[in-house]
């Protein structure tokens, strides 16, 4: 075991940039890969898909999945906790023709792709999946959502991302509890417009 003097100094080694960096591409391996058109999986089960918003238990449901997947061969893809960590767009905020070039990543077998802050156009063969979509009740979405941006949410590692998240916290922090609902109101309701749609047309989506 390390001495508390040699742990103390391992942790500030491990906040070196350059070796923050390794370490990120080695936790996001599996995205990397995919990106780059690598397959790894041969497990034959569904492709879970995992949908919700932000302030709907995504964490604690992400963890369950997580482990579900473990327990059944699936390899964890987490694009938007990639695109948290590096200049790489939200895939779930891009159009249909915008997200195009990367819906190669998206495989109906052997994945667990946990979890994206709304619905991504446009992927291929969606009954193939099984399919979780999360939310709640938009009130408590948007009272939650006010508290976190103002005081705990976390910053992303992203230098870009960084500079937009202060950019928004400082903005907010400005603003009362009120002028935040109705800013953000009109973006929650079509998320939930767009679940809502797929919902409709694939009624086994649970």
């Amino acid at each position: 075991m390390l001495s508390k003097a040699k742990q103390s100094i391992y942790r500030r080694v491990r906040r070196l940039p350059f070796l923050q960096k390794r370490e990120l591409q080695r936790r996001f391996q599996i995205e990397e890969d995919l990106l780059n058109g690598r397959i790894h999986t041969t497990v034959a089960q569904p492709s879970i898909l995992h949908f919700s918003i932000n302030k709907a238990a995504t964490q604690y449901t992400r963890r369950i999945l997580l482990r579900c997947g473990r327990e059944n061969g699936l390899l964890p893809v987490q694009m938007s906790a990639y695109a948290w960590s590096f200049d790489f767009p939200y895939l779930f905020k891009l159009s249909a023709e915008e997200v195009k070039p990367y819906l190669h990543i998206f495989q109906p077998q052997g994945y667990l792709y946990t979890v994206f802050g709304g619905m991504v156009e446009g992927i291929p063969n969606l009954d193939q999946y099984r399919t979780v979509i999360m939310v709640r009740d938009p009130r408590d979405v948007l009272v939650s959502g006010f508290y976190s941006y103002t005081h705990s949410h976390i910053a992303p590692a992203s230098e870009e991302k960084l500079a937009e998240f202060e950019e928004w916290r400082s903005y907010v922090q400005n603003m009362t509890l009120d002028e935040y609902a109705v800013e953000i109101s009109q973006d929650l309701r079509e998320r939930l417009q767009k679940y809502l749609a797929v919902t409709a047309v694939y009624p086994q989506i649970c």
